[in-house]
């Protein structure tokens, strides 16, 4: 019962949390391609200045929410009995702590899509193995060396193509956070199924 219940609340949580974070997604994939298209365009002024405030509002909840769905999403892995190679605060830090910040997010997400199946493969349900992860971590990082590069040029061009990265990493943020949700709430499911009681 105290297991069962237990899974029902990783549910919920990781539920409620990643339905916010898919909206807040959402919405900065759209102030992106707003900023891309407007700044390639060669348009400014006062909408690229609000475009730009909103992005980077939306970055910020963005990258809160994210924070918060991967705290729930890592700490669902110990009611999924598998054990995580490191604690939620230490998953959530890499995403944030210099130099630790350019190898263990992707560490982290991997565990996290790899743990989150495990159930479902004990069950004899095969989930699909893929490189979003991989894909959107590059993609990430990417970003991150465009962005240098348009803060030093302040090219229109290097502004654009950061854009359009972010664009490409968000969706890839978007699918993979969905997928881990959809990928531990079956296995949720299959451990009650399974709990004693």
């Amino acid at each position: 019962m105290v297991m069962a219940r237990s899974c029902q609340h990783a549910r919920y949580c990781l539920h409620a949390s990643g339905r916010i974070l898919s909206v807040v997604l959402t919405l900065n994939i759209a102030a992106d391609m707003t900023i891309a298209v407007t700044s390639l365009m060669g348009l400014g002024g006062a909408f690229l200045t609000w475009a730009a405030a909103a992005k980077i509002v939306l970055l910020g909840l963005g990258g809160a929410y994210f924070l918060i769905w991967l705290w729930q999403a890592y700490s669902n892995l110990q009611v999924l009995g598998q054990p995580p190679r490191w604690t939620p605060v230490q998953a959530v830090g890499a995403f944030v702590a210099p130099v630790l910040n350019l190898y263990r997010p992707y560490q982290v997400m991997v565990e996290l899509w790899d743990n989150s199946t495990a159930p479902l493969i004990r069950a004899g349900r095969t989930p699909e193995k893929c490189l979003l992860i991989k894909t959107w971590w590059m993609s990430v990082l990417s970003c991150a060396v465009v962005l240098g590069i348009s803060l030093y040029t302040g090219s229109r061009v290097a502004i654009t193509l950061l854009e359009v990265l972010n664009v490409i990493s968000v969706m890839f943020a978007l699918v993979i956070t969905r997928t881990i949700s959809e990928q531990q709430a079956s296995a949720l499911e299959v451990t009650v199924e399974r709990a004693p009681g």
